[in-house]
């Protein structure tokens, strides 16, 4: 088991966060570390009913696997402040 600080902050790896959390807020900065983060393999680890925030930047979710899961229902929902290509287009599926 996992200690939690004085805050009730617990530690724990990504899998987890993934597989246990309603809601994913990403708050990262987008490096070569980041980017595309959250693609296919965090979407089949989340739950179906999670919400993915971003208001970070936009490249550090995989935009098409994102379309992807939304449609086969992997997620629940998405709530974006920033695209991976900016503006985003009318057309778009988001």
């Amino acid at each position: 088991m996992q200690q939690k600080n004085k805050a009730g902050v617990q530690q724990t790896d990504l899998d987890s966060i993934y597989r246990e959390s309603d809601i994913v807020s990403m708050h990262i900065p987008l490096n070569e570390n980041t980017k595309h983060m959250i693609d296919s393999y965090a979407f089949d680890k989340m739950k179906p009913d999670a919400v993915l925030i971003n208001t970070s930047r936009g490249a550090v979710i995989n935009q098409e696997q994102l379309i992807l899961a939304l449609k086969k229902g992997s997620i629940g929902g998405a709530c974006l402040d920033v695209y991976e290509d900016e503006p985003l287009k009318m057309d778009s599926p988001l």
